[in-house]
């Protein structure tokens, strides 16, 4: 299998997915923000390169067709961790407007 710049995108793609999944599960927002905008930017990288026909290389069909694989079930975990972050930050953060009091400790609507 020679060298193909797709197999070097899609492997980047699944190491960031998988930071991502790690980011977002400890909460670590300005880190998920940045792999968030490098995901993009090798998603598109890897989409245009992906616009070039493939060799007639087995080898480098089944390399591909594992590491689509890969990041398919890696972006499935990043899904799952950004549900169940949503649906707890949900159920803690308050709904609404805080209430307001005046003067005298009657509340205002």
């Amino acid at each position: 299998m020679h060298r193909d710049r797709r197999v070097d995108l899609l492997a980047e793609l699944i190491g960031v997915t998988e930071s991502q999944v790690v980011a977002a599960r400890e909460l670590r927002v300005d880190e998920l923000t940045s792999l968030n905008e490098r995901h993009a930017d090798v998603a598109f990288e890897l989409r245009v390169a992906l616009q070039d026909p493939l060799p007639d290389d087995t080898d480098l069909r089944s390399a591909l067709r594992d590491l689509v694989e890969r990041q398919r079930r890696a972006e499935n975990r990043l899904n799952q961790v950004a549900s169940s972050v949503l649906g707890v930050m949900g159920k803690i953060l308050p709904r609404g407007p805080a209430p307001a009091y005046g003067r005298r400790g009657m509340r205002v609507a």
